[in-house]
């Protein structure tokens, strides 16, 4: 029976999912983050590359040691992207949010509410880009948008400025008890993903291949070491208090 697994479909995953695509004992699945964690509880996915929100509002995940998706500074594909040049997130009030990243999006009132100090109940939230002085993006599009110019803010390196710690966007995670051979496979694809990187870059249509080199070789980091976690585990705690929800903010490993 092939495991069923599920991971975001942009360029930052590609070096973790390196040959599972192929193992026939694995089914991958491709998906945005927001849409990956309603089908790991409706059981259509054994473990998925979850955004590491998830964790708040589902106490049954456990985190996949070791690998994940994080960045120590600019992270270049989680950004706030300004309608005038002259805006900033002090004095933008109306922002809109990328419908597919709780934890990027809560990123963006973490930093707003404790690095600037923004009342949050006074800042409009709205669906359209076209109504909105700063637009939230994440992944590939992201990328994309500014490599063509427009101004932007990089979220992981505000919050590595303000924190002097790495940001962890995802995370290998399952609801389910996992044999150490899949934990070793996914490693073990994770650091042939690491080796494949230039390869990689030069397949990619998306970007020229020596910017998705360099976006893959030193903007995103894969091994979650003590400095991520406890960069995560402040970014949950925050979470929490900016939610005003109860939540388990441990975190959760499987054995």
């Amino acid at each position: 029976m092939k495991l069923k697994i599920g991971s975001v479909p942009y360029l930052n995953a590609k070096p973790l999912l390196y040959g599972l695509e192929e193992n026939p004992d694995f089914q991958l699945h491709l998906a945005p983050p927001a849409q990956l964690v309603p089908q790991v509880f409706k059981g259509s996915l054994d473990l998925a590359l979850l955004p590491v929100v998830a964790l708040l509002e589902h106490p049954e995940l456990k985190l996949i040691p070791g690998t994940g998706i994080a960045s120590q500074g600019e992270v270049q594909s989680v950004r706030v992207f300004f309608k005038h040049q002259y805006s900033n997130l002090l004095n933008c009030h109306t922002f809109c949010l990328d419908k597919d990243s709780q934890t990027s999006s809560w990123l963006l009132k973490v930093l707003l509410k404790k690095k600037y100090n923004r009342d949050l109940e006074e800042i409009q939230w709205v669906e359209d880009p076209n109504q909105a002085e700063a637009c939230l993006l994440i992944g590939d599009p992201a990328l994309k948008q500014w490599h063509e110019g427009q101004v932007s803010l990089d979220l992981s390196q505000e919050w590595h400025n303000y924190t002097g710690l790495p940001f962890v966007f995802a995370a290998w995670m399952s609801s389910q008890d996992l044999s150490p051979s899949i934990l070793q496979i996914l490693s073990q694809a994770k650091q042939s993903g690491k080796n494949a990187i230039p390869s990689i870059a030069q397949k990619q249509k998306i970007l020229p291949p020596d910017l998705v080199l360099d976006y893959l070789s030193h903007a995103i980091h894969y091994d979650l070491k003590s400095a991520e976690l406890l960069g995560l585990k402040l970014f949950l705690e925050w979470v929490e208090e900016l939610g005003e929800k109860n939540y388990d903010t441990r975190l959760r490993f499987v054995a």
